[in-house]
């Protein structure tokens, strides 16, 4: 869903859906999975049936001087062309 407020900043709200599976070989060692932020934090989401997790966020929308939309927020990573959201298995106390 995209929406707009007074000042015309359009936001997107997001959810992501992951099944909880670690890729890769699983490491033995204890670690937070969640989205990570922009500051190194890694946000949990909400556990659903199972593993399956849910990430509810917002990222801003900007236009760029070729009319291509731009991400912004907290979850937003990368160079403005080219956004990714950053999935973490963080090792504790890292």
């Amino acid at each position: 869903m995209v929406t707009a407020n007074a000042s015309e900043r359009r936001r997107v709200h997001i959810r992501l859906i992951h099944d909880g599976v670690q890729p890769g070989k699983p490491l033995e060692e204890p670690l937070r999975f969640g989205l990570q932020d922009s500051k190194g934090e890694v946000s949990p989401g909400s556990v659903q049936s199972g593993e399956v997790q849910t990430f509810d966020f917002v990222l801003e929308v900007k236009e760029n001087d070729g009319g291509q939309p731009v991400f912004m927020g907290a979850f937003a990573h990368g160079p403005a062309a080219g956004r990714f959201l950053y999935l973490s298995w963080k090792r504790e106390g890292v």
